[in-house]
């Protein structure tokens, strides 16, 4: 019975496989603005991947260096970094970079300027809830949710139900004795809410799977696919799947907008396709996702994987360990983020940030308990341990993944 249990579930996991691959290749229903036809031909926006290479929101690399099992090539992770951005960071923050013996910062932390030159203004509309059921929790729904809209006629998508069946999945996951027919439930599951159009939906049902100690190898692969398909298409295309398209109100900044949904306002312009001087139409609608983003980073497989929304998958880094300040397993919480960190040798000579010695890179993320997330200026010591610094990222990645988490994000690191 367990061979027949086995093709029937690989046979619906290429089903899935499929079914994101036509439904990839549907035409758009809305024709992109000229903003968004200029953005992608100068440099095509991509979402998160691992083993796909077609998938692309935020994440490109240049590291070439195979990364170990289940962890990602720099720079095939989420994270959009296509467009060009102002000198000043998206938050504001005071914090230091990891300071123990080596490390030091002598920069500007992120500023809070407004990407235009309009000022703050209290906009009048409220955050409208998602097209396709998405599974929030009441705080991240909170008062902007309307409550007014009338059920689904199918209860099978219906929030609530979705999430009762992701936490009978779940339970199912971690308690059962048998994790493959949970798994193969879980798959079905997915499969119906795919043919519904739910894709919201099916990455969340999906997600709860990601990294399960139980998968064979080759489901893994099969369901990092469909994760990388899905989060690409469901929170970084320009496709409103988790929320409804925000008409921009006169006035209306996109930092204010980003506020809202705590998340980056330069994650925002990426998605949308917004370039300098990231004016504002009134009346224009933007995608946005609900934040916050948070991170999640195996020591073991070197990774850093990203979630949003409910617990979505939203991609996945490679990362390497240094050990200035080597990482403990623990929930860490981001304080700040700088741009041109500096750093701090051993014998007490600092390296200014921009210094192509300086082992931090661009971008440094600052963590509770002294830890960092940063660049390098040594893209081969990615999936690596060893070496200066904390947890770092390659050029690209380090660069996504400071335009999507913010301050408050919470980090959990584990081995």
């Amino acid at each position: 019975m367990k061979w027949a249990r086995s093709v029937v579930m690989l046979g619906l996991l290429g089903f899935l496989v499929y079914a994101v691959y036509a439904w990839l290749n549907m035409p758009e229903p809305e024709p992109p603005r000229e903003a968004d036809i200029q953005q992608v031909a100068q440099e095509p926006f991509a979402p998160p991947q691992v083993d796909m290479g077609q998938l692309q929101p935020p994440g490109r690399g240049d590291n070439s260096t195979p990364s170990p099992p289940a962890a990602l090539p720099e720079g095939q992770g989420p994270g959009p970094s296509a467009l060009p951005v102002p000198e000043q960071s998206d938050q504001s923050g005071t914090e230091q970079p990891p300071v123990q013996a080596p490390l030091e910062n002598n920069s500007s932390p992120s500023g809070s300027q407004d990407p235009s030159s309009q000022q703050p203004k209290e906009a009048p509309s409220q955050p409208k809830p998602t097209a396709a059921p998405a599974v929030r929790t009441a705080e991240e729904d909170g008062p902007s949710v309307s409550q007014n809209s009338p059920a689904p006629a199918d209860t099978r998508h219906d929030p609530e139900v979705v999430q009762a069946q992701v936490e009978q999945g779940v339970s199912l996951a971690t308690d059962s004795t048998d994790p493959q027919q949970a798994y193969l439930q879980a798959v079905q599951e997915a499969a119906q809410l795919l043919q519904s159009n739910q894709l919201a939906d099916a990455l969340l049902v999906l997600s709860r799977w990601y990294g399960h100690p139980k998968l064979s190898p080759e489901q893994h692969e099969q369901l990092n696919r469909l994760l990388d398909q899905l989060a690409g298409t469901v929170i970084y295309s320009r496709q409103h799947w988790l929320e409804e398209a925000y008409v921009v109100q006169p006035g209306e900044t996109l930092e204010q907008i980003a506020h809202k949904y705590r998340v980056p306002w330069k994650l925002l312009a990426k998605i949308n396709g917004i370039l300098p001087p990231y004016q504002l139409q009134p009346g224009e609608k933007l995608k946005v996702v609900r934040g916050p983003f948070d991170a999640e980073v195996d020591l073991t497989r070197m990774t850093l994987t990203l979630f949003v929304d409910g617990g979505r998958y939203a991609g996945r880094f490679a990362v390497g360990v240094g050990t200035d300040i080597p990482p403990q397993p623990g929930e860490y919480v981001v304080l700040s983020k700088v741009e041109n960190p500096s750093y701090r040798l051993p014998n007490q000579q600092i390296l200014p940030g921009g210094d192509p010695n300086n082992p931090l890179g661009k971008f440094l993320i600052q963590l509770s308990g002294q830890l960092a997330i940063h660049g390098t200026n040594d893209p081969q010591s990615v999936g690596r341990t060893g070496g200066p610094g904390c947890i770092r990222l390659g050029h690209r990645d380090i660069e996504d993944v400071f335009d999507i988490l913010s301050v408050g994000s919470k980090v959990v690191i584990r081995r």
